[in-house]
């Protein structure tokens, strides 16, 4: 692949456009439209590197710069990646590897189909975890492996009062993941609503020494990294607890995989089970988990 990088970057591919320069007589015609076959066409600007550029893109949670040079592409992509030895700062390496490919067997291996089937295997090529199908979850925050999950949370004052509560469904996630987006969540709303300093309390050790060092899967480095710009710019601490202290959260994820949205709950509007437990956590009452 790195042979490839190399000749596309300084433009010795030998796409329809190179070919005919070098005096070949062929028909130049894109396999699924009438433009003819540059190398910004086939790897930027076509229907097929649009979608799958643009479904990465969405994934990583970035803003596409409008050129259409593949080096500008992976310079801006690396450019805007927080960790430059991330999968995120490669994917732009792998996508224009796998157009390529895709392309040569759209043209090689025939039939010359039109190449929206090619989208989806690029797609499935990269993150097969993103199109498996989902499991039944697991009682607690989230789901065993990749299923539909929820993630939830409280905010209380000093006094274990609550404040607000949120329930956030989440058709594909691992168990990191929706721990993660359970704080990422509390973090959000306490900013936006001025709940300050924050005290953060996570039955999830790994999410607790995730936050504290700067590594981590590529499928959590947008959550991390918005996680950790946020919490730059407040006043805040984390502690574990267990999971028989976290009845209250994990009682508000189990009932949220349903749910067609994010939910945001007013002290009013908890559900009765969950307040029990917040009335338990207020009364110094000990807690139990039975297996």
């Amino acid at each position: 692949m790195s042979v490839f990088l190399w000749r596309l970057f300084h433009r010795r591919i030998p796409v329809d456009e190179a070919l005919r320069k070098m005096g070949l007589p062929i028909v130049s015609r894109y396999q699924c439209c009438r433009e003819s076959k540059t190398i910004e066409h086939l790897f930027l600007s076509s229907a097929v590197a649009q979608c799958v550029w643009h479904h990465f893109a969405d994934l990583f949670r970035i803003q596409l710069p409008g050129t259409h040079a593949p080096h500008l592409m992976v310079s801006a992509w690396r450019l805007s990646s927080p960790h430059v030895r991330s999968i995120h700062a490669y994917i732009p390496l792998l996508v224009l590897w796998f157009l390529w490919t895709a392309r040569n067997n759209a043209k090689h291996r025939g039939p010359l189909a039109c190449w929206p089937p090619s989208t989806t295997a690029l797609v499935r090529g990269f993150s097969p975890c993103f199109l498996s199908r989902p499991s039944p979850p697991s009682p607690g925050s989230s789901a065993a492996g990749l299923s539909a999950a929820g993630a939830a949370g409280i905010i209380r004052d000093a006094t274990s009062a609550p404040l607000v509560a949120f329930q956030v469904p989440l058709p594909h996630a691992t168990n990191t993941m929706a721990e993660l987006q359970a704080i990422r969540s509390s973090v959000d709303l306490a900013v936006a609503r001025g709940l300050l300093p924050l005290w953060i309390e996570t039955d999830s050790a790994c999410s607790i020494s995730l936050l504290s060092s700067s590594t981590g899967h590529w499928t959590l480095q947008p959550c991390l990294h918005h996680l950790r710009l946020q919490l730059r710019t407040i006043e805040w601490r984390i502690s574990h607890i267990y999971r028989e202290g976290n009845q209250v959260a994990d009682n508000l994820a189990n009932t949220s995989v349903p749910l067609p949205q994010m939910r945001i709950l007013e002290p009013a509007d908890i559900p009765t089970k969950a307040r029990g437990f917040i009335h338990a956590d207020a009364a110094g009452l000990p807690c139990f988990r039975f297996r």
